[in-house]
């Protein structure tokens, strides 16, 4: 009895360390490979929408060798991400931004948990929650997030640490 409970314990506690992305061959691909223009700085363009974006969370280094996401990926407060955002030279460009709600929905593959997002595109992702910029209707103290296990947004306090991903406008 007391190995098997140890054993279920474990399974609860270590489970969502363990999880690999779930996605359904039978449902229609959100954000297909082909609707992106990969490029070998670290970034990608939206064809749909136009947005360049970091292939790498804030906090990871992009590895063009390998096509990986090096490091771990850091939480910020919502302040601490506009901060970022408005100070980051990267890829020989000075003007990302946190983006708005809409835009980073639009990065979301509804064919997909675990995270709910094209790892091809943006490998070693963090099933977690992202900050937009994008401020709560009703509280200013609460800004919009997408929480990338799923896919779903939601109001959170802008003093709680989420994840951050980079955009800027086109050309």
């Amino acid at each position: 009895m007391k190995k098997t409970l140890t054993i279920l314990l474990l399974t609860i506690v270590l489970c969502p360390f363990a999880l690999a992305q779930i996605c359904d061959e039978n449902t229609t691909k959100t954000t297909p490979d082909d609707r992106f223009t990969i490029h070998n700085n670290g970034t990608l363009t939206d064809k749909t929408t136009g947005l360049i974006w970091m292939r790498c969370s804030v906090g990871q280094t992009w590895d063009n060798n390998t096509a990986i996401c090096l490091n771990d990926a850091e939480a910020y407060t919502w302040s601490e991400a506009i901060i970022i955002a408005d100070t980051l030279d990267f890829a020989g460009k000075k003007d990302w931004r946190v983006p708005n709600i809409k835009a980073l929905k639009s990065i979301v593959e509804l064919a997909c948990d675990f995270p709910a997002i094209n790892e091809t595109l943006f490998p070693q992702s963090v099933s977690s929650g992202y900050w937009s910029s994008s401020q709560g209707a009703n509280n200013n103290s609460y800004a919009w997030n997408v929480y990338f296990s799923y896919g779903f947004d939601y109001n959170n306090d802008k003093d709680d640490s989420k994840y951050v991903r980079l955009v800027h406008d086109g050309q």
